[in-house]
């Protein structure tokens, strides 16, 4: 009974959420600013609950990935999706790690950003990272290949060009205890190989 009270208010919590997303624009600036700063947030820190986060990780790809004026009108602002997606870059891999959906749908998302014209620029890009990064080790193999594509692609073929960057350039600390090197010998093999 119990955990069927719980999957309620989860379903409840996930469905309001995605009745408010589209009236953060409308929102007056205490009410936007508790919804994005407080709730949303406190959702992304403390929840214990994986398909909350998945609902939350929904709603950033529609606002993030949405071209349309009256979409882009009524959702966050761009520094408004920063925080969350930051928030969610430090949250979902740490505290669900073996949550391969989750986990994956967040790095689907990341890549998205650094594919996407309009969003290659901007200073995203240079939050994420750290998200990034976790892409090129994610353990689901389709998706590291999409990151290496992206990662391959915004370092010039030369040989020289790639060793200098994975010597003096690239911070590998945020891949953590991961073997870094394995990427860096891929990025090297694509040089020789391109």
């Amino acid at each position: 009974m119990h955990a069927l009270c719980f999957a309620v208010g989860t379903d409840l919590l996930i469905l309001s959420m995605d009745l408010v997303k589209n009236r953060v624009g409308v929102m007056g600036v205490e009410m936007r600013k508790a919804f994005i700063g407080t709730v949303l947030v406190s959702l992304i820190e403390k929840t214990n609950d994986s398909k909350v986060m998945q609902g939350i990780v929904k709603m950033l790809e529609e606002w993030v990935k949405n071209k349309s004026p009256i979409v882009i009108n009524q959702g966050p602002s761009s520094r408004e999706k920063s925080i969350l997606l930051v928030k969610m870059m430090q949250n979902a891999e740490k505290r669900f790690p073996n949550d391969q959906e989750l986990v994956g749908q967040f790095l689907e998302l990341v890549n998205f950003i650094y594919r996407d014209d309009h969003l290659k620029g901007t200073e995203l890009n240079a939050k994420l990272e750290p998200a990034f990064l976790s892409g090129l080790r994610c353990t689901q193999s389709t998706i590291r290949k999409k990151f290496f594509e992206v990662f391959d692609s915004s370092i010039r073929k030369r040989l020289h060009d790639r060793l200098m960057y994975i010597m003096c350039s690239q911070n590998w600390e945020a891949m953590g205890p991961h073997y870094w090197i394995k990427q860096c010998i891929e990025l090297l093999f694509s040089t020789v190989a391109g």
